[in-house]
């Protein structure tokens, strides 16, 4: 009974959590005090256990409002985070390359949908809370327990990742799902395998360049494709200036042809009265001849 009891505790503090992450944060202090006000005379436990639930960050209340405006795009993007931490495990460099640049794409794509839902909110969020904002959502997916905080709508304070190493969910999440690295942060963590240490210092390197290979080869498609579009507009250019000097070579020659014409009856009246002329003149000689 006193089991079922800590999870209806649990659950009923995860629904006024919920409540609460999900209102403007500058609602939340007030609406937190009315809560805890509501709550004293029914369950003083869970009302202390409300009062001690903090405002979210900047950053953690836009990642918060993706969790719930944007919940299918977050949850793809946790799926494609499982796919690269699978990909990271078969150490298949192709693969990872080409989910990196997926994932560029899908959090640039999330952070400005989360900067619009916040200014839509009457937020201005500045370019520092929404590099937080990328942070936690590449956090998100380097991690699968950092993927249920970042989606849970509860997100208290910005996370962040080092490769794929397991990121720091201490007080990140109000009201943690119970087995959840967040829900165990205070409990102290196992001794590090040095071994593991050094793969995944490894792993964490290799991520690193693959995205330094796939940032550079991106940059590169970027400036061949804007070349070729230089080409085509030289190209189009070109042609337009072949038509235009066809149809100058097309009138010369129409000019050509009628200065043809018009020199072929020129000579032909020119022989003409010359013949004529050549006529006279010997009417002439003989008129004068005959006088004679």
């Amino acid at each position: 009974m006193e089991c079922m009891s800590d999870s209806l505790a649990v659950l009923s503090l995860r629904a006024v959590a919920a409540e609460l992450y999900g209102l403007d944060p500058r609602e939340f202090t007030a609406a937190r005090t009315a809560r805890v006000k509501d709550l004293r005379s029914i369950d003083a436990v869970l009302a202390q256990q409300v009062g001690a639930l903090r405002k979210p960050s900047p950053a953690a209340w836009i990642v918060n409002l993706l969790a719930r405006e944007r919940a299918e795009r977050m949850r793809g993007l946790m799926a494609l985070g499982a796919s690269m931490r699978l990909a990271q495990a078969a150490l298949d460099r192709g693969e990872l390359g080409r989910l990196s640049t997926q994932r560029r794409d899908e959090v640039r794509e999330l952070i400005a949908e989360g900067a619009s839902l916040a200014t839509a909110a009457g937020a201005k969020p500045s370019a520092a809370v929404l590099n937080e904002v990328e942070q936690c959502l590449q956090a998100g997916t380097v991690d699968a327990d950092a993927a249920a905080a970042v989606t849970s709508g509860r997100l208290v304070r910005a996370l962040s990742a080092t490769g794929f190493e397991e990121v720091d969910l201490a007080d990140a999440v109000a009201a943690p799902d119970v087995g959840t690295r967040a829900a165990a942060s205070t409990s102290p963590r196992p001794p590090v395998d040095i071994a593991v240490a050094r793969r995944r210092a490894e792993a964490r390197k290799q991520a690193e360049r693959l995205d330094r290979e796939a940032g550079s080869a991106a940059a590169e498609l970027e400036k061949v494709i804007k070349r070729g579009i230089r080409l085509e507009e030289r190209r189009d250019a070109l042609n337009e200036e072949i038509a235009n000097l066809e149809q100058r070579l097309e009138a010369t020659e129409t000019q050509l042809t009628t200065l043809e014409r018009e020199s072929r009856e020129l000579a032909a009246e020119q022989k003409r009265a010359r013949e004529a002329a050549e006529e006279a003149d010997r009417l002439a000689v003989e008129a004068r001849a005959a006088l004679e």
